[in-house]
């Protein structure tokens, strides 16, 4: 099969090889931003649906070539799974208006190496970010309240931590045993967490 030119011809595709990918596909844009030498889309400029501001379930899950990715503005919220098993996945921007990550949306981004979440993120799911071997730098943002079960389970061994005291809700398991937080307060001790 040829590689489709127009999203006509991108839509067409899907719906004679994979018809119930269709109605994903119309509820997300994507732009190819750049090519590599190849000549394949390696990086992505990712944007909702004009009706929504969120990055659908299973949006970009299993792209293999999916290089780099940057967030659209209007982008609240990346959803289940969104770029889960993106193995080729190096450095993502999130949008400025980011405020929930949810459960898996980045498992398994085995060459992830970094993490920056905006400042107007309050929600990071139940393994968001679970199996990013590579992930060794952290950035919590201070808006930030809650941080799912295994989150970020399965990162890099010494991964660091810039962790926000206003942390409402963190499970003994957020992070890997031996990660090394670092929390930003006054007296740069945790905060007292009611247990989950």
């Amino acid at each position: 099969m040829a590689r489709p030119a127009t999203l006509a011809e991108l839509v067409a595709a899907i719906w004679r090889y994979e018809p119930g990918v269709l109605a994903l596909v119309l509820r997300l844009v994507f732009v190819p931003c750049t090519k590599d030498p190849d000549g394949k889309h390696t990086h992505v400029l990712a944007l909702p649906s004009p009706e929504s501001t969120a990055i659908a379930r299973c949006a970009f899950w299993s792209s293999k070539n999916l290089v780099w990715v940057r967030m659209h503005p209007s982008v609240a919220v990346i959803d289940g799974a969104a770029f889960g098993n993106c193995s080729s996945l190096a450095a993502v921007t999130f949008s400025q208006s980011l405020a929930e990550i949810r459960a898996t949306a980045f498992s398994r981004c085995t060459v992830l190496t970094t993490a920056v979440l905006p400042r107007t993120m309050t929600h990071i799911g139940g393994g968001a970010f679970q199996g990013c071997e590579r992930l060794s730098t952290i950035v919590l943002p201070s808006a930030l309240v809650h941080i799912g079960a295994s989150a970020f389970e399965g990162c890099a061994e010494r991964v660091q931590v810039r962790a926000p005291h206003s942390l409402y809700y963190l499970p003994t398991d957020a992070f890997p045993r031996n990660a090394r937080v670092t929390w930003c307060s006054r007296t740069g001790s945790p905060p007292s967490l009611p247990q989950p």
